[in-house]
């Protein structure tokens, strides 16, 4: 499957030389994992003499993009690229603390097709090729040792499709709603499979997934 997705790939980025000069389309999703930056930061308040925690602080930052580029054969070569950050912290009224930080990235390429003229409501296919890591540090002064870390690798290859919906009769031109679903298998390296984690298959249904096309 992965070879087959490279070979693929390299086939349709040759087609954009032959389509240059044309006017290309372009599709934005936007989605629970489609295009933005979140940021989330959050202060607890405990009971000292019950909890023994005298603070808690923790943070969330997320960039999400996904782009297609449209060839005049209704081929889409398309990128996405997520990032998020995680960080908490908790101090005990012992003086103890513990930190910890995770952080996920993923870049994927690749390849679809819509199967009618009109985008806007068109049924389509994609396949994507990607890879990642997950990278965490915790340090917990209770414990020994007090710091630990985690560097895990992923690569993926996702097989989704869906169908638009034009949200033109509302005057709405430019969107459209877009449910799909994505199969996803996942192989792990580094710690992971250190561990003893060495595949994962996911099935995901997007339901609020919306389109911009233009």
């Amino acid at each position: 499957m992965k070879k087959l997705l490279v070979a693929v790939l390299a086939s349709s980025f040759s087609l954009v030389a032959l389509a240059e000069g044309t006017q290309p389309k372009h599709i934005i999703s936007v989605g629970t994992d489609g295009l933005g930056w979140s940021g989330l930061g959050n202060k607890f308040k405990w009971d000292e003499d019950k909890s023994g925690v005298k603070d808690q602080d923790s943070s969330n930052g997320s960039l999400a993009l996904n782009y297609n580029y449209v060839l005049p054969n209704r081929i889409m070569l398309g990128a996405e690229l997520i990032y998020e950050n995680e960080k908490s912290e908790i101090k005990y009224t012992s003086g103890d603390k513990e930190t910890s930080e995770t952080t996920t990235s993923s870049l994927a390429l690749s390849v679809g097709y819509n199967f009618n003229e009109d985008l806007f409501n068109s049924w389509w296919v994609k396949g994507s090729l990607g890879g990642g890591s997950i990278k965490s540090e915790t340090e917990d002064t209770t414990e020994t040792p007090p710091k630990t870390d985690s560097d895990i690798g992923v690569s993926f290859v996702t097989i989704e499709g869906g169908k638009r919906f034009s949200f033109d009769s509302l005057g709405l031109k430019n969107f459209t709603y877009s449910p799909s679903i994505a199969i996803t298998s996942a192989s792990y390296s580094d710690d992971a499979k250190d561990a003893g984690l060495e595949s994962s298959t996911s099935v995901q249904l997007n339901v609020l997934k919306f389109d911009i096309l233009f």
